[in-house]
């Protein structure tokens, strides 16, 4: 009718928004709403960190990121918490003034996270979480743990149920083993036979050519299973080392750790364990023996 207003008298007005505005406009919206606002947060508190120079504004924003650790591990934010743990490295190079309290407590914070209490609730969460991160986040993650946590990592591998925190386990103390050898043999010697089993999977799997210095009490002192494995690795192994321990394994208590340590010799034609091996053919050791070990000394004789 006349005198109502119509929306298409304002097509031409100077605010009206045409389509491309109205795309540009939504595609803001939507960037807006994809930010990581927890990622954001940090990132201006690490610029504070490093700009401020006043000790009391720095231990007060140090207090803030220690404390947040806590809460990002409690919502699942891992990949938040790997970027604390990076920037606070950063933070150490670039920050100027910095003092040794402040310093000690950045570096402090992968320490704290590779601690085997802190590290053994975050295993056991992600293993009972009912939703679970990303490949990539935990990845991140566990890149930033210390070699400390190398034994923890083994301790757990054989009661995680979830396959996907398993591997990452797995491909992380990998990474610490074959970086830190003091902690290898540090885990070989652990009082948890679940450690010494595991790594000593892992040390074959590897081919750690140090490892079999740690080996030694675990041939003489281990169960049936661990000798076994043991025996496994070493023959993976094949250092100088390893056919040292497995000279010995000829004489083990035990039927099956003999039979796997003379056979694997023999196939080598390792000429060390020839007296060994001729002592129990000419003598009377395999008096007793089943047919299986006999046939297996003779053939390396």
């Amino acid at each position: 009718r006349d005198g109502l207003v119509a929306i298409d008298e304002f097509d031409t007005t100077l605010y009206f928004l045409d389509d491309q505005e109205i795309e540009y406009l939504h595609k803001e919206v939507e960037r807006e709403y994809a930010q990581d606002l927890r990622r954001n947060v940090l990132a201006m508190l690490f610029d504070l960190l490093e700009l401020q120079t006043y000790g009391t504004v720095r231990s007060e924003l140090i207090s803030i990121l220690e404390n947040f650790i806590p809460y990002l591990l409690g919502a699942g934010d891992f990949r938040s918490v790997a970027f604390i743990l990076r920037e606070s490295k950063v933070i150490q190079q670039r920050a100027r003034e910095l003092i040794p309290e402040h310093r000690q407590t950045l570096e402090g914070l992968p320490e704290r996270l590779s601690q085997p209490a802190a590290l053994s609730q975050l295993l056991q969460s992600l293993d009972e979480a009912a939703g679970h991160p990303s490949e990539e986040e935990l990845s991140e993650l566990f890149t930033e743990l210390h070699a400390e946590a190398l034994g923890t990592l083994m301790g757990w591998l054989s009661r995680l149920s979830n396959e996907r925190v398993r591997d990452l386990v797995k491909t992380s103390a990998e990474r610490l083993a074959t970086a830190h050898a003091p902690e290898v043999l540090k885990a070989l010697g652990s009082d948890d036979p679940a450690v010494q089993l595991e790594m000593v999977r892992l040390a074959g799997r590897l081919k750690l050519p140090g490892a079999p210095d740690g080996m030694g009490p675990l041939l003489e002192g281990g169960d049936r299973e661990l000798k076994l494995v043991v025996v496994e690795a070493l023959t993976t192994i094949g250092s100088p080392n390893a056919m040292r321990l497995l000279e010995k394994a000829i004489d083990d208590a035990d039927r099956d750790v003999r039979i796997a340590a003379v056979k694997f010799l023999g196939q080598r034609g390792h000429r060390n364990a020839f007296p060994r091996i001729e002592a129990a053919v000419l003598g009377a050791k395999l008096k007793d023996a089943d047919l299986t070990e006999k046939m297996a000394f003779f053939e390396a004789y």
